[in-house]
């Protein structure tokens, strides 16, 4: 009698705390569309340069499609934003939610400097905050120049300040030599005596 109590009490549980399991014999489905937005405007190849009061361009927004949804949002394909201080911002897509100035780009993001002999910031997703001139990040981050590699978890870029801040299991690697870092030198080794 415990045990069955038991049971009826963990399945209302579960039910209670909003999980419904369904039966294993339906094998199909069905997705609901009324849920994805609708594109409602769609411009191949185009660009948009943004400017300050005194008509100075602040950055200049391209991609290969944009693609403005019902709900009001929009996705960037092949998105590159390239800011008045030097820096170029490109992805694989970009999502842009209603009435904001934050975009989230996504796959091969890559971050890199025309100021900074040739550096690169890589990692897989990273959220722009257009107006305040920042990015940031919580996940895997490379930073790699001809002389240099840096990796950790997470980042944070102020972009009008030139400064960034890795978060978490920072590692890197110098060569004083001039020698060029491999991909992998950032990785911990192990040493056998």
């Amino acid at each position: 009698m415990k045990k069955r109590s038991f049971t009826t009490a963990a399945v209302i549980a579960v039910i209670a705390a909003g999980w419904y399991f369904k039966p294993a014999a339906i094998d199909t489905v069905i997705l609901d569309r009324s849920a994805q937005p609708e594109v409602v405007q769609e411009m191949q190849q185009f660009q948009q340069i943004r400017l300050n009061s005194q008509g100075r361009a602040i950055d200049n927004l391209s991609g290969k499609s944009l693609q403005q949804m019902q709900d009001g949002s929009s996705q960037i394909q092949a998105p590159e934003i390239k800011s008045s201080q030097g820096w170029l911002i490109q992805a694989d897509i970009a999502q842009i939610e209603p009435s904001s100035d934050e975009f989230t780009l996504s796959g091969n993001v890559v971050m890199s400097s025309t100021k900074d002999f040739g550096s690169a910031l890589k990692t897989e997703q990273l959220r722009y905050l257009q107006q305040q001139q920042r990015a940031q990040t919580d996940k895997e981050v490379t930073i790699s120049g001809d002389q240099y590699r840096l990796a950790g978890q997470g980042m944070r870029i102020d972009l009008e300040a030139g400064t960034m801040q890795l978060l978490a299991n920072t590692r890197g690697r110098y060569e004083i030599s001039g020698n060029p870092v491999a991909d992998d030198s950032t990785q911990p080794t192990s040493r056998r005596p």
